[in-house]
């Protein structure tokens, strides 16, 4: 898939970008969300490390002259998960938790109390970051070390949502059960024109309403 923008000018990458803003959407239109924000402010894991150094500035006619320099021995690390969740307090229990999971087997999300500062008040807050079910770069690898980082720094847990596998369990939205189709090329005389053919969902599918029900 190209690049999509997004209302606010942010980019979504990737088909599972793309569902799960399909589900947030339909959350916000039910109430239960009261806004999100893709590529949130990162959190800042650790600073860039400096050292100084003495570099020698003589010339033939300035003799024993220097200048103190200072370069980056390591560089700093910040982690920008995909999505900033707001939530409403309709959507405990439904969707999200607070703080920890509900049990050892709880698919819910995990939310955190987050105080605001521009507007003053606590809001009801989750992270995601979102993957595709076929790992080929070894992202999620990544993604948990920065997950564990994250956690440790500021007490935040940072959601994984990999849509064919939280769909299931969850709701699907009704734009990704419209849209998530392979799209064939023919073979005939028509060859070049391309089609919509079978459906890339292979799970039992539950709507909004079957879901809260």
């Amino acid at each position: 898939m190209k690049k999509l923008i997004e209302k606010d000018g942010k980019l979504i990458q990737s088909d599972e970008e793309l569902y799960v803003a399909f589900w947030l959407e339909e959350l916000k239109e039910a109430g239960y969300v009261k806004e999100y924000q893709l590529q949130p402010a990162p959190f800042r894991l650790a600073d860039d490390i400096m050292f100084s150094w003495t570099k020698d500035t003589s010339t033939k006619t300035i003799k024993n002259r220097s200048e103190q320099k200072y370069s980056c021995m390591l560089e700093g690390k910040i982690y920008t998960p995909d999505v900033r969740v707001v939530w409403n307090e309709s959507a405990r229990n439904i969707f999200y938790c607070i703080n920890i999971p509900q049990s050892n087997k709880c698919k819910l999300l995990i939310a955190h109390h987050k105080f605001n500062q521009i507007f003053e008040q606590i809001e009801i807050v989750s992270f995601i970051e979102v993957k595709p079910h076929f790992d080929q770069n070894n992202m999620e690898r990544e993604f948990k070390i920065n997950q564990k980082w994250v956690y440790k720094e500021y007490n935040t847990f940072v959601n994984l949502v990999v849509p064919n596998k939280f769909f299931p369990h969850n709701f699907t939205p009704q734009q990704c059960i419209d849209t998530m189709v392979y799209v064939k090329q023919t073979t005939t005389k028509k060859r070049g024109v391309k089609y919509k053919g079978d459906s890339k969902i292979t799970w039992t599918v539950k709507t909004l309403k079957e879901y809260t029900k």
